[in-house]
This record gives structure tokens, sequence and C-alpha cells, in this order.
């Protein structure tokens, strides 16, 4: 059991110091920095055999079905998605019955979340619960994020305030599981994107009815002195 000594990269075991170099569960790594090694391998505890003359093979290669569903496609869902949704605001201009921006962010979202599930799904038959359980975090706050571009109403910025919570939290608690630390997998800049997205818009929507009332309480005044004049008379 590797990670049985807190994760320390040195450590002494049967009497020599041995360095690590590797494990056998790993997740892709999102660091922008090209240099880095493109897997990011997880402190968690490992179960290894003793026998001697025993060799054990691990291939540090991801699972092309786990790659290109948790990695590949919701990405190129939300590029395809965010861009036709901007197009469509110029288009609908003169094609009134163009589907709206939230049509085609609703459908993005709704194909990554397949795309996540399935990834799940696929991760836990093969026994690669890791990444099985980081799939299925991507796939609620897809499903949430899809639901709410759907069906909208007055609790959209509610519901995309709590889509950036719970996409921080479960990553934040992968983190935890997987490098006993809340930031050893680094941060949900997506959870975060969200988040900042939903107090944003609030924030102007609250700004802009403040000054709306600021702006009508003058002629307000002046209709209240006139009416007051009328009654008088």
């Amino acid at each position: 059991r590797w990670w049985e000594r807190g994760g320390a990269s040195e450590t002494e075991w049967c009497g020599a110091k041995w360095s690590r170099v590797g494990s056998p569960h790993y997740v892709a790594s999102t660091s922008w920095n090209v240099a880095e090694h493109p897997l990011k391998f997880v402190e968690v505890e490992i179960d290894l055999p003793t026998e001697r003359g025993l060799l054990q093979t691990f291939h540090l290669l991801m699972d092309y079905r786990l790659y290109y569903g948790i990695y590949f496609l919701p990405a190129l869902c939300y590029c395809v998605g965010g861009l036709m949704g901007a197009l469509s605001g110029i288009v609908s201009v003169h094609f009134p019955d163009f589907q709206g921006t939230h049509i085609w962010c609703g459908f993005s979202f709704g194909l990554a979340f397949v795309s996540h599930f399935v990834s799940a799904c696929v991760a836990f038959s093969i026994g690669n619960n890791i990444l099985g359980y980081k799939a299925l975090g991507f796939a609620t706050t897809a499903s949430i994020l899809s639901g709410v571009c759907l069906y909208q109403g007055w609790w959209f910025l509610p519901i995309v305030f709590l889509a950036g919570i719970q996409a921080i939290a479960s990553w934040t608690a992968i983190s935890l599981w997987l490098w006993h630390s809340p930031l050893g997998g680094g941060f949900s800049f997506a959870g975060l994107y969200i988040f900042t997205f939903a107090v944003g818009v609030t924030s102007m929507r609250v700004f802009s009815i403040w000054k709306s009332r600021h702006l009508l309480k003058h002629d307000q005044d002046m209709y209240d002195n006139l009416w007051a004049k009328l009654l008088e008379g």
C-alpha cells in the first residue's frame, strides 16, 4: 500500500529507499503547461503483489472510450453549442423561426451529459471507479445546465448558481479523495465560471432595477405634486 505513508514521494521499505515514479491509478492532467506529464497520478492506497519474481504490468494509456467521452466530445459540444447560440442571436433577427440561444445551449449541455454519463457507466464497468466518479460529477453539472436552459423561468439564475456550487463541491470532494487536499487536483474553473456568471448577471440585474427606480423617482414626485394640485383645485 504505497500511500499508507501520507503520499510522500520518498519512502523506506524493507531497508531500502524508494522513490515514487508513477501509480496504476491516474487521471488526465488539466494543466496548461505542455512540458508537464499528461497524466496526474492520484494518491490513493494501492495493493501490489509481494511475491518474488512476479511482474505486474500497468498500461499508462487511458481507454479511448473514456478519453473521448470525458474530455473530447463534451468540449466539442460546448464549443458548437456556444457558437450556434451566438449566431442564433443574429440569424433570428431575419429568421424569427430560427431556434434561440437557450435551445442551442440546452442541446449542447444535454449531449455533453449523455457523453459524460455513458463514459461513467463504461468506467465503472471496467473497474476504473476514479474516472467513473469524475465523469458522474461532470454529468450532473451538464444535466442541471441543460434543464435550466431548455425550461426557462424565474428560477434560471438560482439554479445556475447552484450548478456552479455543485461543480465546485463535487471536484473539491474528488480532490480530497484522490489527493487529500481540496486543491490537490486543481480548482474547478468550470464551476467558478458558472458561479461567476450567475453572480455577475444577478448583480447587473439588481443594479439595473435600482437605476431605473432612481430615474423614475423624479417623474413620480412631479406626478404626485401635480395630482395634489388637481385635488386642491
